[in-house]
């Protein structure tokens, strides 16, 4: 495949951000539709398969700021990597025995 020296670093960590969701849309084919913010201030619009809601933080790269050596057209600015939040999850995980009982 190649020796880890033939891949080049793209982004760094400095360009991976928790950003805020202040708006999210469902599409009719399954993804997202996003307006993220960093700071209250800078508002970003982006596409995602990540199932999103209003005011949940999420991690992702700030692309607009990043300096690509070559040209590869245009580029979404925030590429979301995955969700962030905190507290209990709304779903549990089934008893073996209720598992059990499902497949027989």
């Amino acid at each position: 495949f190649g020796s880890e020296s033939s891949f080049k670093i793209l982004l760094r960590s400095s360009n991976f951000r928790q950003y805020e969701v202040v708006y999210a849309r469902r599409l009719r084919d399954g993804g997202v539709e996003a307006t993220i913010t960093d700071n209250g201030t800078v508002l970003y619009e982006v596409f995602t398969h990540f199932p999103v809601k209003d005011g949940d933080r999420v991690m992702g790269y700030n692309l607009a700021n990043a300096n690509f050596a070559a040209e590869i057209g245009p580029v979404a600015e925030v590429l979301i990597v995955r969700i962030c939040n905190d507290g209990n999850r709304e779903w549990a995980l089934k008893p073996d025995y209720l598992l059990d009982s499902e497949f027989k």
